[in-house]
């Protein structure tokens, strides 16, 4: 008759699902208020994180995607659902309202939305993290340890001194594996390294079909390359034009504002030497040269600025225009920043000459 030997301690292993029974105490024959085979929340995630995969489930496609319909600073979760370390967070009742946080008046930001298992706070929630203001805003970090496990839905940029976020301004990172994902089938969640180890001399034996298959598979791998090839010349041509389109668009949209610009810088002034879009400043030197500047603005943003200082036979004039963020509508969501451009003209009153820098 066989004998069979247990193989290691119950208490470092789970088994499941079996029925759980109180222990009765062989002594006194009284229960002893335990159960065999108990189990935690953890021994059920750990179960469920071994076919399951991380990420937000695909069904509907709208899952968890983070919409701008309000045209303000207030941003919509849509209803959906995800999956990490074992945990299931489900929000199918309502959309969730996030109110995003005053963007800095210079500075830019970047704001995440995530989905946060907490193993210590026995909870699966959303949660906004705002970023740092910055020249180069850089987007915040994931937690991912044995205590908290982070899912990024979208990163959102806060332009400086944005009045409202529109979807040009939402990334969304749902389909990103590295930080999100969607939850697949088992095959996809499966490691299988070991296994394939074990069908390696099955794979051997199959070697001489595969290599009476090769000569069709050639044909069709060259086939699958020429159309790729035709695919990417085409891809390139059409990008090329549109680049071209939009390099055009682009030089006739700075020429516009810098010409609108200069125009509102020399209008003349008015009675209390206030100009139209301008604000003005003359001030008198005590050693009798006296300079005036004036800037031109739009919703707080400095556009332009000229500034001119008159010596002793000199008059020197310096313009500026500085760098502008435009935003193109949503059908073209792309983001186009002028050049600074700068010029310094210096008359000489002596020779009547004038040098331009």
């Amino acid at each position: 008759m066989p004998n069979d030997i247990p193989i290691g301690n119950e208490m470092q292993m789970l088994f499941m699902p079996y029925t759980s029974e109180e222990i009765i105490d062989q002594i006194t024959g009284q229960p002893t208020g335990e159960f065999t085979n108990e189990l935690t929340s953890r021994d059920w995630a750990r179960h469920f994180k071994q076919w399951i995969g991380n990420g937000v489930y695909p069904n509907p496609s709208t899952g968890l995607r983070m919409d701008s319909i309000h045209g303000s600073m207030v941003l919509t979760l849509r209803m959906g659902a995800a999956f990490a370390e074992g945990h299931t967070f489900v929000m199918d009742e309502a959309d969730f309202e996030i109110p995003i946080p005053a963007a800095h008046l210079t500075l830019g930001r970047r704001d995440i939305v995530v989905i946060r298992h907490d193993i210590n706070t026995n909870a699966m929630k959303p949660i906004l993290r705002v970023g740092v203001p910055a020249l180069t805003p850089q987007v915040p970090q994931l937690q991912r340890d044995d205590d908290v496990f982070e899912l990024m839905v979208a990163v959102i940029t806060v332009n400086p001194n944005a009045q409202a976020i529109t979807q040009a301004n939402i990334l969304d990172t749902r389909l990103d594996r590295t930080v999100c994902g969607i939850v697949h089938g088992l095959i996809d969640q499966t490691d299988t390294t070991d296994i394939f180890k074990q069908y390696f001399v099955i794979v051997e034996e199959l070697l001489e079909f595969w290599t009476n298959e090769r000569l069709t598979w050639e044909q069709k791998q060259e086939a699958w390359i020429n159309a790729q090839e035709t695919f990417m010349r085409d891809w390139e041509n059409n990008s090329t034009n549109w680049l071209e389109g939009f390099k055009t668009r682009w030089q006739d949209l700075i020429a516009a504002l810098e010409t609108q610009t200069l125009t509102s810088i020399n209008l003349d002034f008015d009675a209390s030497w206030t100009k139209r879009g301008c604000t003005y400043k003359r001030i008198f030197l005590e050693d009798g040269s006296r300079y005036e500047t004036w800037v031109v603005r739009a919703t707080n943003m400095l556009l332009a600025e000229r500034t001119t200082v008159w010596t002793p036979g000199y008059r020197t004039v310096t313009t500026r225009f500085f760098p502008w963020e435009i935003n193109m509508p949503e059908e073209e969501p792309n983001t186009i920043i002028t050049i600074k451009w700068e010029q310094t003209m210096v008359t000489n009153f002596t020779t009547g000459e004038t040098e331009v820098y």
